[in-house]
């Protein structure tokens, strides 16, 4: 298994079949077996806590895009008159 294989979904499957085989099989787990099931499970909490800060990431750089398109059609409608003249604004500056 490469790191691209990785998955927080196939991470949590292989972890229940291993745990559920041990108890079918009337063993419980070692304290070794425990640290290693403990230490699977901190690494699969740190991977979905990485995908969350990207798809949170992901969210933001999207509704800023639409936020942006909104704005620019906002300014372009307040700035074209129903002829469709687009209208500059007078700083006060005098040709």
């Amino acid at each position: 298994m490469t790191i691209l294989d990785i998955t927080a979904s196939s991470e949590i499957a292989s972890l229940r079949e291993e745990l559920n085989g041990k108890a079918m099989a009337g063993h419980g787990l070692t304290i070794v077996e425990s640290r290693i099931a403990a230490e699977k499970l901190r690494l699969i909490g740190a991977l979905v806590g990485s995908m969350e800060q990207e798809l949170s990431v992901f969210r933001l750089a999207e509704a800023g895009r639409v936020g942006a398109a909104v704005v620019e059609q906002l300014a372009t409608d307040v700035l074209a008159d129903p002829q469709g003249k687009v209208l500059r604004p007078d700083f006060g500056r005098k040709p």
